[in-house]
């Protein structure tokens, strides 16, 4: 029986067939995990809300083997695409009408 101090904690991974399963268990500490049960990951679970699933090709994974990674990546990426763009004078007085 699970005690209600315990956290329920859920991991979504996929088996050795591809299939992505959710496994609920407990963490006990001192190496004592509490496996409760196993099955397939619903598609809620699968799809989770607010969460958007990216494919990676797998010449990207290599370089990014987990969502920190990517999200990292990303983020510095957005900033540098949000700053202004400086012209230079050249490029300014041909835009002019």
């Amino acid at each position: 029986m699970q005690s209600i101090a315990e956290e329920l904690l859920v991991l979504l991974s996929r088996s050795s067939t591809n299939r992505m399963l959710a496994v609920m268990f407990t963490d006990r500490g001192a190496e004592r995990v509490r496996l409760i049960s196993a099955r397939p990951a619903t598609r809620a679970e699968r799809f989770g809300s607010g969460v958007t699933v990216v494919v990676l090709d797998a010449d990207v994974a290599e370089i990014f083997p987990d969502a920190q990674s990517v999200n990292e990546a990303l983020r510095a990426l957005a900033k540098i695409a949000k700053r202004p763009v400086k012209r230079s004078r050249d490029q300014a007085s041909r835009a002019a009408p």
